[in-house]
């Protein structure tokens, strides 16, 4: 990679660690305390505890271990990403899978109330968040640098007639398959609104009284899906446009019912 500005740099998270090591410390006095009890009769119960107190200091000195010595650099074309295992530097156009939140910053709350941000690359999980102190700066740039590329290979596919998937959702040049049971095939000119509520992808259907509501959770790149239903102009109007394809036990229902419906005119 070329020299660049850094734009940010984000650590392991300094409170974080001195949080954890002041529960470390705790929990291996209280260890230590029981042991040296005189309990009596209770003397079992104190070693039970005593246990697991040691157990819950090795699973915090773990956590220490594993959220220290990580850190993310954000430069304009590419960032660096560090673990104590691993090292990863790739280019913003390279990332293909980012999730997204209804309060517009992609990332996700998580623990002591941190945004954590995850990003896949080639298979290859990025997660920094609470353990490199990251805030909300961190996702307005993840966004900036990730949808637009992302974006542009969707509106590649839709134009040449090929499906894009998004989790539970594939949306096809036509029409939007929603994966469940029952699966649905839902006609784009039927979508007559859509927008993120809560912790949830809501889509208003023409005829539907209530909304269908996905999971964030399940629909990656959710910020990408919503930018081309805003732009259907863009990229239905190219080549390649194709009837929307159901999904197979949608398909094999509508045959067994024409069955049905054929064995009744025959008698």
């Amino acid at each position: 990679m070329t020299t660049q500005a850094v734009l940010a740099a984000y650590r392991s998270s300094r409170p974080l660690l001195v949080t954890l090591a002041l529960l470390n410390a705790l929990t291996v006095a209280g260890a230590a305390a029981l042991v040296t009890a005189d309990g009596g009769w209770r003397g079992t119960w104190l070693t039970t505890a005593a246990g697991a107190y040691a157990l819950a200091s090795l699973i915090i000195s773990w956590l220490t271990l594993r959220v220290s010595g990580r850190s993310i650099v954000i430069h304009p074309d590419w960032f660096d990403y560090r673990t104590p295992t691993e090292f990863l530097q790739a280019r913003w156009d390279q990332v293909d899978t980012v999730w997204a939140t209804a309060s517009g910053v992609v990332g996700r709350r998580g623990l002591f109330g941190r945004y954590e941000y995850h990003l896949q690359i080639a298979g290859r999980r990025v997660d920094a968040g609470t353990a490199v102190g990251a805030d909300a700066h961190l996702g307005r740039i993840v966004a900036e640098h990730t949808v637009p590329h992302m974006t542009d290979r969707a509106v590649a596919h839709l134009r040449s007639g090929r499906a894009v998937r998004f989790g539970t959702l594939t949306l096809q040049p036509d029409a939007l398959v929603v994966r469940g049971i029952p699966s649905r095939c839902i006609d784009l000119d039927s979508v007559a609104a859509h927008r993120l509520a809560g912790h949830r992808l809501a889509l208003e259907v023409k005829g539907k009284r209530r909304p269908l509501q996905v999971r964030l959770s399940c629909v990656p790149n959710a910020w990408v899906l919503l930018d081309l239903l805003d732009r259907r102009a863009d990229w239905q109007a190219g080549p390649g446009r194709r009837r929307p394809q159901r999904p197979k036990n949608a398909r094999a229902k509508n045959q067994k019912l024409a069955g049905r419906s054929a064995i009744r005119r025959v008698r």
